[in-house]
């Protein structure tokens, strides 16, 4: 059985149907809120058990709460009376509303049966757990059908001011992604617990993505005990995300920092590297793990090791006076960081520039994000720099942004000129015709929309060129004058003329290359 529509939406159909004006239409059908409020709300609790037992979907999301409110109408004074619903009756009309076709019934149920968390009106997996056995197959399955359901109601009520439109679609995708984790799981789970290492990982990475705690903590703990070094080095990192974690705790750095670093991540031997030099000034300790966790590629340690090793930073201080740009660099983030001889910015910049001078690609697109200078960063995006390839690409994307309104804008300023053009040359005598300059009239043929207001423009051009071609000749008595009407001079090619001649031609080489191929 199919939800039925809100009487609001049947007005909004037939107003469109017969033609008739909406508030016409309106006054026939209630509100969709005052509809329900009407047919279900402070309804006794047998009246709702028999139209749910009908096929009323509305009945079935009173029965679905906890309790529900109703009055005796014969008996006004009395206060509302509350019903408690039992956890057994509500799932019972879940399951009656998800059989019926209800893609809100269907989400709750999906839910329940995927030990979901609530959201979006369904429920707590945990609501259920003594009732309903855990079912991820098919779980995913009516997740499915309640996407389905939802951009349904989207394509036939898309005038629904109740949950329509952006909302639905996004309940639909809420469910294609929960029906997602539902079938990795359905796969995953069965190899997990028979202690298959990578299932066990990949079920961690399930809860992890959709954000499932408690179960994230309980498969990294699987995960380790079952021997795998990732779920260590992840709980180290998902340790340092929590507000009580401490780098160094009873005097040493953090337990599982220590553990994360021995198994060779590069970000916690960095992060050993700061605990010692942060916490203790252990000048020589901080050097031995900032240079292990560059030798791992941490992108952080570089700067680290070579603070922390004097013989090394004279080493650059030097290459940077001889007019090495990657030295130059390096000094200059030592000064920026601070913790070799003091922080000096001044010191940093100076040294920055001549990094940039010496076309240094960190250096170019580090300084061109710190003083905004597009021309740095796109100099570090040509020498095959990632971020700075990505960030030239935003602003070849502003830009392009930036150009089309400005066109808009200059477009609707010829538009209104033109507008005004017409009028005059549609309504008015020669002479006023004549108070239109040529470049007036050259603007309003380009932005000229339409065959009729074209050939005006064109003719009004034609008569002034006729015009002017007969009072030369006469004036002069040379042979006859040629002159192009003004308005028909063709115009140089613009940017987006060029683009779309190479497109073309690009799309012509690629289908003839294809062919040969063949």
């Amino acid at each position: 059985m199919t939800v039925r529509p809100p009487l609001r939406h049947i007005a909004v159909i037939l107003a469109q149907a017969l033609a008739l004006p909406l508030s016409a239409a309106l006054l026939v059908a209630p509100p969709a809120t005052a509809q329900i409020i009407d047919s279900t709300n402070k309804v006794h609790p047998d009246e709702l058990r028999k139209r749910a037992g009908k096929g009323d979907i509305e009945a079935m999301w009173m029965l679905q709460k906890d309790a529900v409110r109703y009055k005796n109408p014969k008996k006004k004074k009395e206060p509302e009376q509350r019903f408690n619903i039992t956890k057994e009756e509500r799932l019972k009309w879940i399951r009656s509303g998800a059989e019926a076709g209800d893609p809100y019934s269907q989400e709750r149920l999906a839910r329940i049966l995927g030990k979901g968390t609530s959201s979006g009106g369904g429920y707590d997996y945990n609501d259920f757990s003594a009732l309903v056995p855990i079912d991820y197959a098919e779980s995913a399955r009516i997740a499915r059908l309640a996407a389905a359901g939802f951009r349904q109601h989207k394509a036939e009520f898309r005038y629904s001011g109740i949950d329509g439109g952006e909302k639905l679609e996004k309940r639909a995708e809420d469910q294609d992604v929960f029906a997602q984790q539902s079938d990795d799981l359905s796969v995953l789970l069965p190899l997990a617990e028979a202690g298959d290492k990578e299932a066990i990982w990949g079920v961690y990475l399930v809860h992890s993505i959709a954000g499932n705690y408690p179960d994230i903590w309980d498969w990294l703990a699987v995960s380790r005990k079952a021997g795998d070094p990732r779920a260590t080095v992840e709980t180290w990192r998902r340790m340092t995300w929590t507000t009580n974690y401490k780098a160094w705790e009873n005097g040493k750095p953090n337990e599982w920092l220590i553990r994360a670093a021995r198994l060779g991540d590069a970000d916690a031997m960095n992060s050993m590297g700061n605990a010692y030099a942060w916490y203790t000034e252990d000048d020589a300790a901080a050097h031995e793990w900032y240079k292990k966790a560059h030798e791992a590629d941490s992108p952080l340690a570089e700067v680290g090791m070579y603070l922390y090793g004097d013989a090394t930073a004279l080493r650059h201080f030097k290459a940077a006076e001889a007019g090495d740009g990657a030295a130059a660099y390096r000094v200059a983030q030592y000064y920026l960081y601070g913790e070799w001889n003091g922080r000096n910015t001044g010191e940093y910049e100076r040294w920055m520039r001549k990094a940039v001078e010496r076309r240094h690609t960190e250096a170019l697109w580090e300084w061109g994000m710190r003083t905004g200078d597009a021309s740095l960063i796109r100099a570090a995006a040509k020498a095959g720099h990632a971020a700075a390839k990505a960030e030239a690409s935003a602003l070849d994307m502003r830009a392009a942004e930036e150009s089309r309104r400005l066109r808009a804008a200059q477009a609707a300023k010829l538009r209104g000129e033109a507008e005004a053009i017409y009028s005059v040359l549609r309504g008015s005598d020669t002479y006023e015709k004549n108070g239109i300059s040529d470049e007036r009239l050259y603007a309003a043929l380009q932005a000229a929309q339409s065959d009729s207001e074209r050939d005006l423009v064109k003719s009004e051009s034609a008569r002034r060129v006729t015009e002017y071609v007969a009072a030369a000749n006469a004036m002069a008595g040379y042979r006859p004058v040629q002159v192009t009407p003004y308005v028909a001079q063709t115009q140089p090619k613009t940017a987006i003329d060029f683009h779309r001649e190479h497109t073309a031609f690009k799309n012509e080489l690629v289908a003839r290359l294809r062919e040969n191929i063949r």
